[in-house]
């Protein structure tokens, strides 16, 4: 008898469990819902209105778009060279990668050259990034603009932007060329691999008239130095060039 007792009573929790199994599912289903992240309500473990749990994070969704803009466009040899300034002012959040679009637009505000890159944005960040070869005749007449076209939010680079200082710059002038030589000091206790170098050189009235942008060849190292030096042909204008006023912005990460 008390067996025959003990067996119905696990056979009746096991039902219980099979049944509360279905109606968790039915519930899930038919009440809850599928999973959606843009009905404006905050449901399913959101930690706020479509984001947070299975949707985005809250970080991510009420970040602050990025910020381009040109600052100047000159003629360098047969293309063009650009300096543009990028802008991440959210102070807690990094872009892992973020891709943008050069657009040249002629007279009649026809696009006739477009050329996309990427590149990355610590939080908080204002980066300064030039672009030497444009693949495009110059005409101060011709509207160049760019604007970033695609981001991604990454809370690895939610720190700041690394100390790397750019010391002991030489400005030279060759024949063919000028030559710009200096050193970087990594102040972190982290190692950066290839950091790349935007040079920009300037004129006597620190208007940016050329420049170049050059990769590292070695790995800098945590609280290390490396020596480095870029050459750029002596095209039109750029004997005009001030050695006082080259600057040098490191992309490191």
């Amino acid at each position: 008898m008390r067996r025959r007792i003990i067996k119905q009573l696990i056979y009746g929790l096991f039902f219980i469990f099979i049944i509360s199994a279905i109606s968790y599912v039915v519930y899930v289903a038919l009440l809850e819902g599928p999973v959606s992240c843009v009905d404006g309500v905050r449901n399913q473990k959101e930690e706020d209105i479509d984001c947070g749990g299975p949707c985005m994070s809250c970080v991510q969704k009420h970040a602050i778009p990025l910020k381009a803009e040109i600052v100047r466009v000159i003629p360098f040899g047969a293309r063009v060279f650009a300096i543009l300034t990028f802008i991440n002012p959210n102070t807690a959040l990094g872009a892992d990668r973020f891709d943008y679009i050069i657009e040249v637009h002629d007279t009649n505000d026809v696009l006739i050259h477009s050329e996309t890159h990427s590149s990355f944005l610590y939080a908080g960040e204002t980066k300064i990034i030039a672009e030497p070869d444009l693949l495009v005749k110059y005409n101060p007449r011709h509207r160049t603009s760019v604007r970033i076209i695609d981001t991604k939010w990454n809370k690895i680079l939610d720190i700041k932007a690394p100390q790397i200082d750019v010391v002991n710059i030489i400005t030279s002038f060759a024949e063919d060329e000028i030559i710009i030589k200096g050193e970087i000091r990594n102040k972190e206790a982290r190692e950066f691999p290839s950091p790349v170098l935007h040079i920009i050189l300037r004129d006597k009235d620190r208007n940016g008239i050329g420049g170049t942008r050059t990769v590292l060849g070695a790995r800098l190292r945590a609280f290390d130095s490396e020596s480095f030096q870029a050459m750029i042909p002596a095209y039109d204008g750029l004997q005009k060039a001030d050695p006082r006023f080259t600057q040098i912005f490191v992309e490191a990460r």
